[in-house]
């Protein structure tokens, strides 16, 4: 979905009206959207933070009054998979912290007090 509407500043635009109506409609829609028991949605304005829900016009009313929360740009919490974690592939070995002798002398301690305990 086109997130461009997040920073329209005119929320009395066409654009943002009919963007708010389609970001609820998949909200409300999707199998995955996190709702409570009465069926009310996160509501993702900057104030509410995603922490509260809310019917779907009061949901409506707050992003026409304030907006959304600009950083909500993965709407898990309505319905949006997370975007799996890229690591790069070339890692070598010698970008890999070495274990120093006081790791392994530490070690040695901890294994110690461990045979020690079980003596006791």
């Amino acid at each position: 979905m086109n997130k461009s509407w997040m920073f329209i500043r005119d929320r009395r635009s066409e654009e943002f009206q009919a963007s708010v109506a389609s970001f609820l409609e998949v909200a409300h829609n999707c199998p995955a959207n996190r709702k409570n028991e009465a069926g009310h949605i996160r509501c993702p304005r900057e104030r509410c933070g995603n922490r509260y829900f809310f019917p779907l016009g009061a949901v409506e009313m707050h992003l026409y009054k304030s907006g959304i929360m600009p950083s909500n740009m993965t709407w898990t919490s309505h319905g949006e998979a997370v975007p799996p974690i890229q690591f790069p592939r070339n890692i070598r070995e010698h970008n890999l912290p070495q274990s120093s002798s006081v790791d392994e002398e530490e070690d040695e301690e901890y294994e110690d007090v461990d045979a020690t305990r079980r003596f006791k």
